[in-house]
This record gives structure tokens, sequence and C-alpha cells, in this order.
């Protein structure tokens, strides 16, 4: 993708997708639909329009709810074989999230109201799949359940087969 451009963030996203130039997930800011030509344009949170993507139909694969950053309070509950979205981190400007699944969680001392435990997580996808990383809770987002498509705008479009 290309260079991030200053925008207020998208407090409120709904929907992640998976470009198929480099398969990380990034969150979607709005989704544009064109009935007379059946074409979805996906807009990309912090990304110049460059970077948008048009499909002539639908790869309902590459949608899913947007992912939820967990929050220190949850890292307790994190459980061994969890999958979660974790950010990569390549270099100072290289950050895109991939699906791995949590193979250890190691609580060590709270300071004030803060996590401090230490993930194991396994990348599932990417440049690291099927290798190990640790990394703190600020680099791990929930997977959330559901049905990406949840706006009835899609459902109705010409362009989903």
């Amino acid at each position: 993708m290309g260079s991030p451009r200053p925008r207020k963030p998208n407090q409120n996203a709904l929907l992640d997708f998976r470009p198929i130039h480099d398969d990380a997930w990034y969150t979607v800011d709005t989704l544009v639909i064109s009935k007379e030509d059946t074409t979805l344009t996906v807009r990309f949170n912090d990304f110049d329009e460059d970077n948008d993507e048009e499909f002539n139909m639908i790869f309902i694969n590459r949608f899913r709810p947007a992912c939820v950053q967990l929050q220190d309070e949850e890292c307790k509950n994190a459980k061994r074989f969890w999958f979660v979205c974790a950010l990569l981190q390549q270099g100072e400007d290289d950050h895109k999230f991939y699906i791995a699944f949590i193979e250890s969680v190691t609580c060590l001392t709270y300071r004030f109201i803060s996590c401090s435990c230490a993930f194991l997580v396994c990348w599932l996808e990417g440049p690291k799949d099927g290798k190990t990383e640790q990394m703190q809770l600020e680099r791990i987002c929930k997977v959330q359940l559901g049905y990406p498509l949840f706006d009835h705008a899609l459902l109705d479009s010409p362009c989903l087969y």
C-alpha cells in the first residue's frame, strides 16, 4: 500500500479487507457501490485514493468484521489456540496485520493497570507464515465473529455474485 494520508481515523470501523497485492488486513474507511457499472470501490482508512481497489464482483473471503484491539483487562482471558489478528512489524514504516494464533501467554506483573504479558503467537499467513514471535498486548487484536457483509446496500448490489 502507499503512504498513509493525514485523516481523522475511523473510530467506528466495521469492516476489514484483504487486498490481493499483499494479503495483509486493512481497515475499510468506506465502500462505494456503483450500480451503473456494477463495481465496488474499497477505500482504506489512512490511505490515499491511489490505494483504492475496485472490483467487478466481490470476493467474500476478503472481507470480515473489523478486528478489535485486545484490552489490558482482557489479557488474562486470552487462551492458547485463540485466533487473533496480530501486527507484523518488518520495518519502521512497514506495519501489517495477519492472522495468527496464540501459542502461549506468560502473565507478568501488572504495572498500575496496564498489561505487561508476553504473547507467543504462531503466524498463519503473511511472510512469517508458520513461524512464531513473542509480542506484547498492543500488537494483538481479537478476530470478531459474524458475517462481513452486514450492509444491505452490498447485499442488494448487482456486483455480488
